[in-house]
């Protein structure tokens, strides 16, 4: 019997900003002021090998980390 089935693809898993700022405060917690550096090196190597998905995650990772690092509080945040 033939199989019929439509084929399937595969799609990359979706990430979320928690992800992104596990990272960013994995980051912090190795490289101190530093995790930025590390950050726009793996976004330079995802953007060389191609990995435009990978490279947007580093991008996330990156703006987590100048939340985090920043001295400023964003509007509509409350820290407690």
């Amino acid at each position: 019997m033939k199989n019929t089935a439509a084929p399937q693809t595969l799609t990359a898993p979706q990430i979320n900003d928690t992800e992104s700022y596990r990272a960013a405060n994995l980051l912090i917690k190795q490289f101190g002021e530093n995790a930025p550096d590390h950050a726009k090196q793996w976004i330079t190597e995802m953007k060389l090998d191609g990995d435009d998905e990978g490279a947007a995650f580093w991008i996330r990772v990156l703006k987590a980390l100048d939340l985090f690092l920043s001295n400023t509080t964003p509007p509509n945040v409350v820290r407690h």
